[in-house]
């Protein structure tokens, strides 16, 4: 498989699993997710809870994939996107491939000591790891230039744009 094709099927992935993500937030998170309240703002908000509870009823979805697979799915996307991505700190350049999965890890930390919104919880950090590391295995033969973070181009603005979707996963 060339290397064209591996990317093809990498950043489909990416796509997918960000819609799935999308699709989990919207239908089965509280109505407090930022994202439902933005979806709310576009819809009635009576019209909006009676779709939400007819797809929840139609297809009901365990805890576990409600609550920790979108982290892992985030996780994933980032990672592939942030592969040979770099970000230039005075005279360092980092490698940001590891970045999604440390974010999270972090994200996973404070939430145990109440200091950000959520449940901590070791199924989630699983979750993350086994997404994060299959990432960085998956897509280790693709030949990506290295390219770095600022000036924006269009995997960096990919990248950037999943972290804004972790945002709009927060409850508030």
């Amino acid at each position: 498989m060339s290397d064209a094709a591996k990317v093809k099927i990498n950043y489909s992935l990416v796509f997918i699993f960000l819609l799935a993500s999308l699709f989990i937030y919207i239908f089965y998170r509280p109505e407090g997710t930022l994202i439902n309240i933005l979806v709310a703002e576009f819809f009635s908000s009576k019209h909006f809870l009676s779709v939400k509870n007819s797809v929840a009823d139609v297809l009901p979805l365990n805890e576990l994939i409600i609550y920790s697979l979108p982290g892992g799915l985030w996780v994933f996307s980032a990672s592939i996107l942030a592969r040979n991505l770099r970000l230039r700190l005075y005279n360092k350049q980092i490698n940001l491939e590891w970045l999604p999965m440390v974010f999270a890890l972090w994200l996973e930390f404070w939430q145990y000591f109440g200091i950000v919104k959520g449940r901590f919880d070791v199924i989630d950090i699983l979750i993350v790891l086994l997404f994060g590391f299959t990432a960085l295995l998956a897509h280790r033969p693709m030949q990506l230039s290295h390219r770095m973070l600022f000036p924006f181009h269009r995997r960096s603005a990919f990248f950037m744009l999943v972290f804004v979707c972790v945002f709009l996963g927060h409850v508030f």
